[in-house]
């Protein structure tokens, strides 16, 4: 999925999530049909007691570990550096009741946009100067920054789900349930 021109999810994420739900999922089945894993055996070498289960164990706990560090790195990106969605505030807040509010780049330009309309407003003497017909191109430019504004506006509930939902409690919920399923006697 793409959020304001680039990739939420990396490719990175894209792949311990899917390890880190492979072994969850591979650990459910285990515990819930009862499967013993004594005497396993791979290319003909034998594995005794918990060896096997251990390792299984660590690698599980490793691809947890893998992809909530690819996660993080994607909401640090996301946050900070690519859109700007999720930590960006307005510089000006008196105009906010003195109170910090989070916003889309596409907001803080509108925000900027309304306020240098209404300084050219100020600014401009006759309505006929080169001056008012600016002002007015820049409204129509305006109006459609909010528009568009609206309209991200319900994608945006879409990048949640996915962000927040699919690839982060999902596979955190799977993968801590499983550790818990095979501590569990």
């Amino acid at each position: 999925m793409h959020f304001e021109g680039h990739e939420v999810v990396s490719l990175a994420t894209q792949r311990s999530w899917r390890s880190l739900l492979s072994t969850s999922f591979t650990i459910f089945i285990l515990r819930y049909f009862d499967v013993s894993l004594d005497n396993f055996t791979i290319f003909e070498i034998q594995f005794g007691g918990n060896t096997i289960e251990t390792v299984f164990l660590w690698i599980h706990i490793l691809s947890f570990i893998s992809y909530l560090s690819s996660w993080l790195g994607d909401l640090i990106s996301v946050g900070y550096w690519n859109s700007g969605e999720l930590l960006i505030y307005f510089g000006d807040s008196a105009s906010l009741n003195d109170t910090k509010q989070s916003a889309s780049r596409t907001a803080i330009v509108i925000h900027k946009s309304d306020n240098l309309i209404e300084q050219a407003r100020h600014n401009v003497k006759g309505k006929n100067s080169l001056s008012s017909e600016n002002i007015r191109q820049f409204q129509i430019l305006a109006r459609e920054l909010k528009r568009l504004n609206r309209k991200q506006k319900r994608h945006r509930v879409f990048f949640y789900y996915y962000f927040f939902g699919w690839y982060f409690t999902v596979p955190i919920l799977a993968g801590a349930t499983a550790i818990q399923f095979w501590l569990e006697p």
